[in-house]
């Protein structure tokens, strides 16, 4: 599924951004959302760096969503502030930075080291299927932690991994010896403005809805594997995390990071990713991405940095995808993009 999303970006041509910002009026959008089961939208539109719109639909007056995958750049974001304050390093053995749980050595792994660089390329080697997140009852991190095995030799080959980011969880909390939700709070999100973003599951938020419309069991998954899956947001929020990667790597703004380390989290790795986040290069000109899906939500984020352009979907539905891509197509702009 997600190697046939990344197949419709790479040849589909999306505009963005003109005065008119949205072909589709709202009766036109909600239309297509009854049509795709889809009760809410939260679109956020980036233009020169800026907030230029923000728009939701459906019912309600939430608009915090679970954005899932969006979790891993943010992620990205910590490892890079941690590398900088000197207490990781990218290319380390990442047991060095584990305390009671640590990867297993043996004739994979004895040779080849799991390293920050892999976890956050997805080329770590590790084998698992999709998380399917939890009710009621869910797993300790430890013993999920339990459950990840290094199947193909670190460093060769992308495949891509949600458990690779629950070792960087365990990592971010034994370095600096506090929970991956209160570190995540204090020195990554408050510093980005993003207010109405958190780890911990919010009181209010929009519910989660399968392929039918039917609201899903409890109304959401909750998913242990917070920086894989764990983030919940606005498409406000997301807008603002993506001009602070924009203008940093844009400019001489100081911002949560120096430039040097946005340019590392955005150099090419293998199977067009970065350091926790997608890439696609047209021509020289750089686009970076990101989608969420967990049960109930699909997401999407992409960005044009040079062009300081960006747009965000959020979705509740398990049949968002295709009114996702609707809307992207239903964008203007004053330049195709070729994605």
């Amino acid at each position: 599924m997600r190697t046939l999303i990344l197949l419709i970006l790479s040849v589909s041509s999306i505009s963005l951004f003109s005065n008119t910002l949205l072909s589709l009026d709202k009766f036109e959008y909600e239309k297509r959302m009854d049509f795709f089961n889809v009760p809410n939208v939260s679109i956020g539109i980036i233009k020169d760096k800026k907030i230029l719109k923000l728009q939701s639909y459906g019912p309600g007056e939430v608009d915090v969503y679970q954005v899932s995958g969006f979790s891993k750049p943010i992620v990205s974001v910590a490892v890079f502030k941690l590398i900088e304050e000197g207490l990781l390093d990218l290319d380390t053995d990442v047991n060095e930075y584990l305390d009671d749980w640590k990867i297993s050595v043996d004739a994979v792994t004895r040779y080849r080291k799991v390293t920050l660089r892999t976890l956050l390329s997805h080329t770590s080697g590790i084998h698992e299927s999709q998380p399917m997140g939890f009710n009621k009852e869910f797993p300790t991190l430890d013993e999920l932690l339990n459950k990840i095995h290094i199947r193909y030799y670190p460093g060769l080959k992308r495949r891509y991994s949600w458990s690779g980011f629950t070792i960087i969880q365990k990592v971010i909390e034994d370095i600096t010896g506090e929970s991956f939700v209160n570190y995540m709070e204090r020195e990554i999100l408050s510093p980005l403005g993003m207010s109405n973003s958190s780890y911990k599951v919010p009181n209010i938020k929009v519910l989660g809805h399968d392929l039918f419309g039917k609201e899903i069991d409890s109304g959401y998954k909750y998913y242990p594997e917070l920086a894989a899956l764990g983030l919940w947001s606005t498409a406000e929020d997301i807008s603002k995390f993506i001009i602070e990667i924009e203008k940093i790597l844009t400019s001489d703004y100081e911002g949560i990071l120096s430039k040097a380390s946005i340019e590392n989290m955005l150099s090419y790795q293998k199977g067009g990713w970065g350091l926790g986040i997608s890439l696609k290069f047209i021509g020289e000109d750089l686009i970076f991405r990101h989608t969420g899906f967990s049960s109930g939500y699909i997401s999407y984020f992409i960005a044009r940095p040079y062009r300081g352009d960006g747009l965000v979907i959020l979705t509740n539905s398990d049949n968002a995808w295709k009114l996702i891509m609707e809307i992207l197509h239903s964008i203007e702009s004053y330049k195709k993009w070729g994605i």
